[in-house]
């Protein structure tokens, strides 16, 4: 497989694992819906643990247009990728014309210049491109990661203050941070995916 096949292969593997990574944080709503309203039947006592589940909800949010960002990012690369490959296939036509002509003994001047033109350049420098994106995406994915993850163990332990409602609210926080689990883990393979690419800066082929 050619880097810019596997580019293309590493492309759609990003644009799967942000799906997944969606459908995980409408999860994180959902739970963290419930758990305000839970908060509001404990009252006073668990005011600490209403504004986290808040504040994870807007997280929740954060992330889904942060998967969005992503998601074009993907599809920009996937057509650049397409585009390279388009062109590299018809180069390569043109260059096997070009020794059947030049066996035939015929001018070649023309077809030369036809070949001269290095629109290939162009896709690879898109290509480049949309790889600083990622980077610069990604390193943003990884700081909203980590802020989830402390909402989610800060509710950990604002559930302990509870009071009768502290197991309700224990269940809840670890649901919160099993799912936040589950979306660093997926964040994880979204990176996996692109560092591949990134060690192939040096020419898609």
């Amino acid at each position: 497989m050619t880097n810019a096949s596997t580019e293309m292969v590493r492309a759609v593997q990003i644009s799967e694992s942000v799906k997944h990574i969606v459908g995980i944080a409408f999860k994180v709503r959902s739970i963290a819906t419930n758990a305000i309203l839970l908060a509001h039947r404990a009252g006073e006592i668990a005011r600490g643990f209403s504004v986290l589940s808040k504040e994870l909800r807007s997280f929740t949010d954060q992330v889904t247009g942060q998967m969005e960002t992503l998601s074009d990012l993907a599809f920009r690369l996937m057509v650049a990728v397409s585009n390279l490959l388009r062109q590299t296939h018809r180069t390569n036509l043109l260059k096997r014309a070009l020794d059947e002509v030049r066996a035939q003994g015929i001018a070649v001047a023309q077809l030369e210049q036809i070949l001269s033109r290095r629109d290939d350049e162009e896709c690879a420098r898109a290509i480049a491109r949309l790889r600083a994106e990622l980077a610069t995406a990604l390193a943003a994915t990884d700081r909203l990661g980590q802020f989830g993850a402390v909402l989610a163990r800060t509710a950990l332990i604002e559930a302990a203050y509870g009071g009768k409602y502290r197991e309700e609210l224990k269940a809840v926080a670890q649901d919160f941070n099993q799912t936040i689990i589950q979306i660093l883990e997926a964040m994880q393979q979204v990176h996996s995916a692109y560092q591949f690419t990134h060690r192939n800066d040096a020419g898609v082929q």
